[in-house]
Parts: structure tokens; C-alpha cells; sequence
């Protein structure tokens, strides 16, 4: 399933270089692509992107990462780890952690 590939492998060779020029994500995809079509000088009016579950308002109240236990964050942290690596999302997982462990 394509869905469980982690994002490292659409990006680097197995080398390790980046073959992937621009890297967007979806935290910031608006910004993020308004400032590649900027770049390109490509006119990104046309262009529109649903907000977060805006289609799915009841999608926002079903699961955080907060839900998940720690050994299914752990898990998740081991099985993409050079994701987490490779894009800095080490703050985020460290900070569930904390919030994890105060429970």
C-alpha cells in the first residue's frame, strides 16, 4: 500500500541524494505553493486547496496523536524514522512523548 511508504523514499535514491527539488508540506501547502509558483512565475489563482478537513469537519474530533498510546508513537517514530529525520519532525514527536508521559 502506498500510503505506508514513508515519504524518504519518494524523495531521496537509496543513496541517499535528493532527486526531488521542492519539497512541500502539507502544514504549510498553501504558502509552500504559492511560493513555488512564484518562483516558476506561474500564476497560482486558479489553484485552490480544501482546508483540513473542510469536507470532513467531523475528521477533526476523531484521532490526534495524543490518542495514540506510547508504544504505538514509538512504533511510528521507528517504522519512519528518516522522515522524522529528514523533514524535523523530531520536536513534534518529542513533544507527544512529554505530553504522553504525563498521563
Amino acid at each position: 500500500d502506498a500510503h505506508l511508504i514513508p515519504q524518504y523514499d519518494y524523495i531521496f535514491y537509496s543513496d541517499g541524494e535528493q532527486y526531488v527539488e521542492h519539497i512541500l508540506r502539507f502544514e504549510n501547502l498553501h504558502d509552500d505553493f504559492d511560493q513555488l509558483m512564484e518562483l516558476y512565475k506561474q500564476n497560482a489563482t486558479n489553484w485552490t486547496f480544501p482546508k483540513p478537513n473542510t469536507i470532513r469537519p467531523q475528521a477533526n474530533k476523531l484521532l490526534s496523536p495524543l490518542d495514540l498510546t506510547k508504544e504505538s508513537v514509538n512504533l511510528i517514530q521507528r517504522f519512519y524514522k528518516k522522515d522524522f529525520e529528514m523533514f524535523h519532525y523530531e520536536k513534534e514527536y518529542k513533544r507527544i512523548i512529554r505530553q504522553k508521559s504525563k498521563v
